[in-house]
């Protein structure tokens, strides 16, 4: 019998779902240093811009050991997430190995994964794991996924012990704003660009950062005022003379019970200091989605965008 499990695996999968109303209770395979210097800079606690799941990290020379934080009824059973990488060359690999339990506690299923980190820095690390896509069905009695796996990527941002991000917000930003990479104190570090935007097709206002080739952003953003743990992820580069890339967002819904993490291609057309056109490839604005499989009412097609400096 084939079972949903919401994204396990999917994007650093093994992040298991919280039930209704309950809290994700650390559990660290390794105790927190004493020292920050142990971690040479780095923050221990990091979360997924994906599937907002926590990690706790020991960076140890050319080592990262982690471990997904997961809820303490599935570590009591044995169910948990372990990380190991190794500095190879510019970036980190190595493997993620997991064990997952059926909530009853009558199936238990162990796998082992590749993922590589791309860009380590102590505010942001990027990677891609190997692993079924979400909405991947799973079958305990095999321990089969009913998706084949592939690549999958990630970012990763610190988490204060409060559980906030760590934000390098400037004073004016939204809330919990952007953290793709720190903002400088000059406003030359966007190149003459300015960083808040305003979309004129939804009225969303976001946070960008240029950085020569390469174009992002990263926001968190509360629904109806409930921390929810909604997030977009913006990240293009370059091409020719547009942008292209991908926008990774978590959507939660309402009642902060269910939520889908999604990736579509998103391309910039024209972009200039004063305006940004553009075109995302996704359902249509009135597409309905359904929370039990993530899927949409109406097909993906292009829809188009513009975006106006905020002043």
């Amino acid at each position: 019998m084939k079972e949903m499990i919401p994204f396990l695996l999917a994007l650093l999968l093994w992040a298991p779902p919280k039930s209704a109303g309950q809290e994700v209770p650390g559990s660290a395979a390794f105790p927190e240093p004493e020292k920050p210097a142990v971690n040479s800079g780095f923050p221990t606690r990091w979360k997924s811009m994906t599937t907002g799941s926590v990690r706790i990290l020991r960076f140890e020379g050319d080592y990262i050991y982690g471990e997904v934080v997961v809820p303490e009824a599935l570590a009591r059973v044995g169910g948990g997430v372990e990380i190991m990488v190794k500095k190879e060359g510019n970036q980190y690999t190595g493997t993620v190995d997991a064990r997952v339990v059926k909530p009853d506690g009558g199936s238990a299923c162990s796998e082992s994964n590749p993922i590589e980190l791309t860009s380590v820095t102590p505010t942001r690390i990027e990677g891609r794991a190997f692993g079924p896509p979400p909405g991947s069905g799973f079958d305990w009695s095999t321990c089969t996924h009913s998706i084949s796996k592939q690549w999958n990527s990630f970012v990763w941002i610190p988490q204060s012990a409060g559980g906030e991000e760590q934000s390098q917000a400037s004073s004016g930003q939204s809330p919990r704003g952007s953290t793709a990479s720190p903002q400088s104190g000059k406003p030359t570090a966007n190149s003459g660009f300015p960083i808040r935007w305003k979309s004129l097709t939804t009225g969303i206002i976001r946070t960008l950062r240029f950085e020569g080739d390469l174009i992002y952003e990263d926001n968190f953003y509360p629904d109806a005022g409930v921390k929810t743990d909604g997030a977009t992820q913006l990240k293009f580069k370059k091409n020719g003379s547009k942008y292209a890339g991908t926008a990774n967002l978590r959507v939660v819904r309402r009642d902060g019970r269910a939520f889908c993490p999604e990736s579509f291609a998103v391309e910039l057309t024209s972009v200039t200091t004063t305006r940004i056109e553009g075109r995302i490839f996704s359902p249509p604005m009135s597409s309905r989605i359904d929370w039990t499989t993530c899927t949409y009412s109406m097909p993906e097609a292009w829809q188009r965008f513009v975006w106006v400096p905020l002043n």
